[in-house]
């Protein structure tokens, strides 16, 4: 590891650094790696210079589809 993931491991308890589930969690939590960090950059997504209208709209489904995963929805189209 190194930089950010480096930083957020060793502020982690010995016993938490060695806990998967523990380590796993404080790192996504340090990415924004979360439902609310997806629903955020989502939300507050713009189109870049270089970006194309269909690769931005990929981007922001790919959020979607993270943040809707992360909060646990099933996403179903049977009851429409």
């Amino acid at each position: 590891m190194k930089g950010k993931s480096l930083q957020c491991y060793s502020r982690l308890g010995e016993v938490d650094a060695r806990d998967y589930n523990k380590l796993k969690a404080a790192l996504l939590r340090r990415f924004d790696l979360t439902a609310d960090g997806f629903r955020r950059k989502f939300y507050d997504s713009k189109r870049d210079r270089e970006e194309t209208a269909a690769e931005f709209v990929v981007r922001l489904a790919g959020y979607l589809d993270r943040w809707i995963h992360l909060v646990g929805i099933e996403s179903t189209f049977e009851d429409l």
